[in-house]
């Protein structure tokens, strides 16, 4: 009967570390998709700048145009 809780120990051993390589590679992806969207974020921030800067540039064109 002392085999039992020794072949119990390894089955443990193994899901654990399964587990840990599970979220091990989860993280992995979560900081690839973190990346992913700062960086979107950040073009979505320059594209508003730009939009931003053309809208003032054609409010001053009326303005001159008046």
């Amino acid at each position: 009967m002392t085999i039992f809780p020794s072949l119990l120990q390894d089955e443990m051993d193994k899901k654990i570390n399964q587990l840990k390589q599970e979220l091990e590679l989860a993280n992995r992806k979560c900081e690839a998709y973190r990346t992913n969207l700062l960086s979107v974020l950040k073009e979505m921030e320059d594209q508003k700048l730009q939009v931003s800067i053309k809208v003032q540039n054609i409010k001053i064109s009326f303005k001159d145009n008046l």
